[in-house]
């Protein structure tokens, strides 16, 4: 019975409770949700400099701009599209990645303390998750406190 205190071994043979292992995994997921999303980000950015860079482009003999018709307005448009389309995905990538941050941090203050825990005595072990709001944004800081 877990809400008497009593902590129950997995039934696998293992140590470790199904919580922690599901927290790790989540970690784990936010972890390359969040890669995805920077990749992302940095490719709609490029797409983005290189169509300011075809509507900058001067012709090098007149100095003056080139005219901004047929394949180039296609290249153009195909290059925004892109920059949206990465945008738009980098956006669902670093919002799983908040999500799968927020079901780690349920699943750790869901696992049960063991007392069995092969830890020193005296050795404490603590982790903290903490939601960030900065004027660029929004985000999670994660920080662990070993001490023996």
């Amino acid at each position: 019975n877990l809400y008497a205190g009593e902590v129950e071994k997995p039934q696998d043979g293992s140590d470790t409770p199904w919580q922690r292992t599901a927290g790790w995994t989540a970690m784990g997921s936010a972890l390359v949700f969040g890669t995805a999303g920077t990749v992302m980000l940095l490719a709609a950015h490029e797409r983005h400099d290189n169509a300011a860079a075809l509507i900058a482009y001067r012709d090098p003999l007149t100095g003056k701009p080139v005219r901004f018709d047929g394949e180039d307005r296609e290249t153009y448009e195909g290059l925004i599209d892109q920059g949206e389309m990465l945008s738009l995905g980098a956006v669902v990538a670093f919002s799983a990645a908040a999500l799968s941050v927020g079901a780690a941090t349920a699943f750790f203050l869901l696992s049960p303390d063991s007392a069995e825990s092969p830890a020193q005595e005296g050795a404490t072990a603590r982790t903290s998750i903490a939601p960030v709001l900065g004027a660029g944004g929004v985000g999670a800081q994660v920080s662990w406190e070993l001490s023996w």
